[in-house]
């Protein structure tokens, strides 16, 4: 019951504050995944950026941008481009970013508690436990695994953990991934769109989209049934206050 009444009340709190201006939906760059020594990568706009001098990003934080970049176009794990810090006085610094980072597990997302997801060399592991987590970073590789070939959200292959000290670990990862908001599209800016229990979500409002990304459901919705490109639900944020949310976001996905 006290479960119900927080979340009820996080719902009436945050639909009680005005909508936000065009302006304060931009969000600021996510921070995603340290790798000490090496770089700094962030996620903004649709886009991964792959920084590795201080300078560089603190002029990114600044101004969204870096002063030199090498950009590979559908690189990233979701089919957005990387962008990769260059350097005039160090011709080989984007290559040698780039051979880094296509050998470093990208987080995906984690609740920091039970699952942990990353995309490596074209698949989707999916991990459950902070022990493990710390294993595949530095080893990137599960000892023991089932795999699910073209089970992700982008269709790729999905690894499982399997933890033969907890033989019910696998079935609940399997329902805690099915039941986890998977970001597969959209332009970082206005809408997003996720994967989620066989159904597609399009959220068109920042504020929105950090709280589907936490509480994993919509307040307020349109539905259109088999209108998905395989037939499945999508689910459309609706704005009670903005009836040109759902149309918009309709005409992006569309």
């Amino acid at each position: 019951m006290r479960i119900l009444i927080v979340a009820t009340v996080a719902v009436l709190l945050l639909f009680s504050q005005p909508l936000p201006s065009k302006a304060d939906e931009i969000p600021p760059p996510e921070l995603i995944q340290v790798l000490p020594g090496y770089y700094h990568a962030y996620e903004y706009l649709g886009r991964i950026y792959v920084i590795s001098s201080d300078q560089a990003r603190h002029y990114f934080l600044d101004y969204g941008e870096l002063p030199e970049a090498d950009i590979k176009y559908q690189a990233g794990p979701r089919g957005e481009a990387i962008v990769f810090e260059a350097s005039r006085e160090n011709p080989d610094l984007s290559q040698h970013l780039k051979e880094i980072f296509f050998q470093t597990p990208y987080r995906l997302y984690t609740n920091g508690k039970s699952i942990w997801l990353y995309s490596y060399k074209g698949r989707t592991f999916v991990l459950g436990s902070a022990e493990s987590n710390v294993a595949f970073l530095k080893h990137k590789h599960l000892p023991y695994t089932k795999t699910v070939v073209g089970g992700g959200a982008m269709d790729e292959t999905l690894i499982y953990e399997i933890n033969r000290s907890k033989p019910d670990q696998l079935e609940y990862l399997e329902m805690k991934y099915r039941m986890t908001p998977k970001r597969i599209d959209g332009n970082g800016k206005d809408y997003w769109v996720y994967r989620m229990n066989g159904r597609i979500f399009v959220v068109g409002t920042l504020m929105v989209r950090d709280y589907f990304e936490a509480v994993h459901e919509l307040p307020f919705t349109q539905t259109l049934i088999s209108a998905g490109p395989k037939g499945e639900t999508v689910v459309l944020e609706e704005v009670k206050k903005d009836k040109t949310v759902a149309g918009r976001l309709k005409a992006a996905f569309f």
